[in-house]
């Protein structure tokens, strides 16, 4: 089944030379964060970008600071590739993936938008990027399946070709509830890749954005500063457009 759902869009070159390549363990480390969804919406309108745009300039800048921090050395044409799944017009393999270039090099937090805004408008010839809704709507898949979905391709592609697998997938904006409980919250586990030791999952559910970020527990003693920032990163981006 996994067969027909899903493909791959592959390429010769190399990822970048990356820390977060290693060889995995069995112990893991998890953190998250949350971000009120209407703050992410003010800042699609200001700067005139796609959601997942300005999710994927926040996680990127995000990036940059947590590498930064570790010491690692960074300049301007510094970049992490992140394989994502994205949705396509073809009924026999609704989800393909695809490599995208985050540009942890660029300090600005607009400029590092449009460069992201430049590589997902590749895609619109051939695909919605993440346009999981098109897939919920088609076939019936939830948000879960299609993060599952993201987490079998990724770990069909060679390790080489990337540095960390991303997936973030739209969820329901109103309250879920069974037997009268409401769902509170809802996290999406990307699992690890064998030489991959971070992987990162987004989606929105009832007004917010959750992050759930997956690591390898040696390699990634850090992991709470990463989430740390976020927040910040979201606070350059706000401040650079004026959106409180």
């Amino acid at each position: 089944v996994w067969d027909a759902l899903g493909s791959v869009v592959s390429i010769a070159r190399p990822a970048p030379s990356s820390v977060l390549h290693t060889t995995v363990g069995p112990r893991r480390r998890f953190a998250s964060a949350e971000i009120e969804f209407g703050v992410i919406h003010d800042l699609h309108t200001a700067l005139d970008a796609s959601v997942n745009d300005i999710l994927l300039c926040i996680l990127t800048g995000a990036l940059r600071a947590w590498l930064l921090g570790r010491g690692v050395p960074i300049t301007g044409r510094s970049q992490l590739r992140a394989v994502v799944p994205f949705s396509t017009h073809d009924p026999e393999a609704p989800v393909s993936a695809f490599f995208l270039d985050l540009p942890t090099g660029e300090a600005d937090p607009v400029v590092r938008l449009r460069q992201l805004q430049y590589e997902t408008a590749k895609l619109t010839d051939v695909a919605q990027l993440l346009g999981a809704e098109a897939i919920i709507n088609a076939v019936g898949f939830g948000p879960a399946t299609l993060h599952a979905l993201g987490a079998r391709l990724a770990s069909n592609i060679s390790s080489r070709t990337y540095n960390l697998a991303v997936t973030n997938v739209p969820g329901p904006q109103s309250a879920r509830y069974l037997h009268g409980a409401r769902l509170v919250a809802t996290y999406p586990v990307m699992p690890l890749t064998k030489s991959q030791s971070l992987s990162i999952g987004m989606t929105s559910y009832d007004g917010r954005v959750f992050t759930a970020v997956n690591a390898d527990h040696d390699a990634v003693p850090d992991l709470a500063d990463l989430i740390a920032d976020m927040y910040t990163s979201l606070a350059e981006l706000q401040a650079a457009t004026s959106v409180q």
